[in-house]
């Protein structure tokens, strides 16, 4: 092989090897050591920087490598050195906008850093949607500074933008709405995925929070499909949000009771639940409330401290059976629902045993 063929070629072919091990040394030693000095820090966020522009990073080099090469290599290249700076200028652009699209990523830490720095709550939808966004400007801006690299007219671009997004907004105006209605829901924060809530159309778990419709799961285990346009107008009650749940009924006695015993139960099944350990003892009703059909009506109201339904039912229950027992232990009757018939005359008592004899 004639080596003369290939001098002319070594400063190129040198200058295209030292970049080749310039990416070398970057990627295996100085990269490694800078990611170990990141992870000694307590934010996650310098590690996806890092990340992020890691394999742009690498292509650059290359290109830059090859551009150099290029112009110490024996070729005829003045006509074609504007069209090459040109290229070189736009693989930058882009390895750039590369970076920031990859640090938009919905895993990444600058949307959760940014959320946080506002006091909002690191949403999974909210992440979502602004992730989808800040990637669509990306792309955006990308290929309007790419298109005026290249001394493309983008005002064309622009106005067919904003045409095709009217005509866009027009053809899917509900769409459009459920999705304003679910960026409404997520920053106003009605509620949270796991929430139980009952609104106008359905009561149950909330499952998942998507741009066209929330999903709820009732407790018979079905699935409800609610539009966000729709929901975002209705009242929504979030029970997940009380801090304790309220118990009120009525129980009855009989009403030849004793005015003494009643007072007696009263304040026995008063005591009791307020000395209840785990009912609220701030708010609790006891009073005879009222003169029934059939009964004397006391009116009971507590509030139970936990707001999950086997505890609260549990409480429920113990406070039933400990009621029983103060009526029992005061010899006294439940009410049942009956009643009493008068006749203005007496019916003749004569010949009731007679197997004639009919009413």
């Amino acid at each position: 092989m004639n080596l003369e063929i290939l001098k002319p070629w070594l400063p190129a072919l040198l200058i295209l090897l030292l970049f080749l091990s310039l990416r070398l040394i970057c990627f295996k030693y100085l990269i490694n050591f800078i990611k170990k000095l990141a992870n000694k820090t307590t934010s996650e966020f310098d590690n996806q920087l890092i990340e992020a522009f890691e394999r742009p990073f690498a292509a650059l080099i290359l290109v830059f490598g090859i551009y150099s090469a290029l112009n110490l290599a024996p070729l005829d290249i003045s006509n074609y050195k504007v069209l090459l700076s040109r290229l070189v200028r736009t693989f930058s652009i882009f390895c750039f906008f590369w970076g920031i699209y990859n640090l938009t990523n919905e895993t990444s830490g600058l949307i959760n850093r940014i959320l946080t720095s506002m006091g909002w709550k690191c949403d999974t939808v909210l992440v979502h949607l602004i992730a989808s966004s800040s990637r669509f400007i990306i792309i955006t801006l990308a290929f309007t500074m790419l298109a005026t690299e290249w001394n493309y007219d983008i005002n064309g671009f622009i106005t067919g933008l904003g045409l095709g997004g009217l005509a866009f907004a027009l053809a899917a105006k509900d769409s459009l709405e459920n999705i304003f209605g679910g960026i409404l829901i997520i920053v106003d924060k009605p509620f949270s995925i796991g929430d139980w809530v009952q609104t106008a159309s359905g009561e149950g778990i909330v499952e998942e929070i998507s741009f066209r419709n929330t999903k709820i799961r009732t407790f018979t285990q079905g699935m409800i499909y609610i539009p966000n346009s729709k929901l975002s107008k209705e009242a929504i009650t979030n029970w997940s949000k009380m801090t304790k749940r309220r118990v009120r009924f009525n129980i009855g006695l009989t009403y030849d009771t004793p005015i003494d015993k009643l007072q007696l139960c009263i304040r026995d099944i008063e005591t009791m639940i307020s000395t209840h350990s785990e009912i609220d003892p701030s708010d609790i009703v006891v009073k005879f409330d009222n003169y029934g059909a059939s009964s004397l009506d006391i009116l009971i109201s507590y509030f139970c401290i936990h707001k999950d339904y086997s505890n609260y039912i549990r409480v429920k229950e113990d406070v039933n059976l400990k009621i029983m027992q103060i009526v029992s232990k005061h010899q006294l009757s439940f009410a049942l629902p009956s009643a009493s018939l008068y006749f203005e005359t007496a019916l003749p008592l004569e010949n009731l045993d007679s197997p004639n004899h009919k009413l």
